[in-house]
């Protein structure tokens, strides 16, 4: 809590929080409002427009976040944190314009710039914990950051569905991102200064530095074990996330047949699982940068995963019960999991290359994502029902968390 004091650590936390919270607010209200008439008002097929807003979001993480570790690496980190801020509040208020007048192609322009703005501010905030932060406060540091994620992320889909409820609603929602658009940007300014890490070696506006940046990023942390079985497990993790938040929704109405206030209230006991199990880490590894309970988290989100399956199959009639202590639980062992591994990519990454590692971190969580994603899909094609998905997401889980045992001393 001492950080919550601290100028090193408040702004940074709320310009992310802010950021992430936005986010979520805008794509939830643009799926929503595309999902329930705009796209068909527009001649576009609803279910194509959903998947083309979380690609076109995403997308801008594979394309530059080898070049946005880069220049987070050579640039003042404090002043393109500025920039890249102050454009994002122009961008919220274009959010805003596009839901108050309705405007489809415009909330098409936000989510683009939404992305981009998201895989530029990547590597700089994961980059800033350890110059901000002492190394005994990076654990806890960490512990904020993903519990404030998770909770912004769903409490950011929340607020944004208040826009699907009409005019009323839409306007709401407009102003608040206007508003927060502008703190967030404010915050910025009572960071403390972060002068660049390294001397460039290219120049960062040739074109060939977007491809000359990924491939350094990746070499980088393929040449130090810690960083590439970090990144691994953070990925991993990421891409069972996706896969489990995107599986939720249909399995809450065909199974549990509950409505979207059900999808939500599971997406809450997730994301305050997350919160819980992120501080519970730091706890029990008293702040040090230590790997030890990553491979026990890693195989109790297995053990969650074989309950419900096991609840599926045996315990119709108070599944819905059951699924509150599961999801909760693979929450909390989720963020007991991924906290030490931030901890470890942060501070075992050389000084001078760590927006480079951060980027190529992100490069992976998302090519991560769509790879599960599309096994999800193809799984489906072959067997539809749920355990089988459950099932093989737990085996896979093991797998991974019997590989990050090379992680613990």
């Amino acid at each position: 809590m001492n950080l919550f004091t601290s100028r090193r650590f408040l702004p940074l936390f709320v310009t992310q929080f802010i950021g992430a919270f936005c986010d979520n607010v805008f794509k939830n209200a643009f799926v929503l409002l595309s999902t329930f008439g705009l796209a068909r008002a527009h001649g576009w097929n609803p279910a194509y427009a959903v998947y083309l807003i979380g690609g076109l979001f995403i997308l801008p993480f594979v394309l530059i976040s080898g070049w946005a570790g880069y220049v987070s690496d050579i640039w003042t980190r404090h002043t393109l944190v500025r920039a890249l801020k102050t454009f994002e509040a122009f961008v919220m208020l274009g959010a805003a314009a596009a839901l108050y007048t309705d405007s489809f192609y415009g909330m098409w322009a936000v989510i683009v710039a939404l992305g981009f703005i998201s895989a530029l501010f990547g590597p700089l905030k994961y980059g800033l914990l350890p110059v901000y932060l002492r190394t005994e406060e990076l654990v806890g540091g960490n512990a904020w950051f993903e519990g404030g994620s998770f909770i912004a992320i769903v409490t950011g889909m929340l607020v944004g569905a208040q826009a699907a409820t009409g005019a009323a609603g839409r306007n709401e929602v407009a102003g608040l991102l206007l508003i927060l658009g502008v703190i967030g940007c404010a915050s910025t300014y009572f960071m403390p200064p972060a002068p660049a890490a390294a001397a460039p070696t290219f120049s960062p506006w040739n074109p060939r530095s977007l491809w000359r940046c990924t491939v350094d990023a990746i070499r980088t942390i393929r040449e130090i074990p810690v960083l590439w079985r970090s990144i691994l497990g953070i990925s991993w993790f990421w891409c069972l996330g996706a896969v489990l938040l995107s599986f939720l929704p249909t399995y809450v109405k065909d199974v549990l047949h509950r409505d979207a206030n059900g999808v939500t209230y599971f997406l809450l006991c997730f994301a305050l699982g997350v919160g819980a199990g992120s501080f519970l880490g730091l706890f029990l590894t008293k702040g040090r940068i230590r790997a030890t309970y990553v491979p026990v988290a890693g195989a109790a989100i297995s053990g969650f995963l074989f309950l419900w399956v096991l609840a599926d199959v045996f315990w119709g009639a108070h599944l819905g019960a059951f699924l509150t202590v599961v999801t909760s639980g693979i929450g909390v062992a989720g963020g007991i999991y991924s906290v030490p591994l931030y901890a470890l990519l942060q501070h075992r990454s050389p000084v001078d290359q760590r927006g480079r590692v951060i980027s190529a971190n992100n490069i992976m969580n998302a090519a991560f994502m769509v790879a599960g994603a599309l096994a999800a899909m193809g799984l489906a094609a072959i067997d539809p029902r749920p355990v089988t998905l459950l099932c093989t997401l737990g085996l896979a889980n093991l797998a991974v968390s019997a590989y990050m045992v090379w992680l613990v001393p």
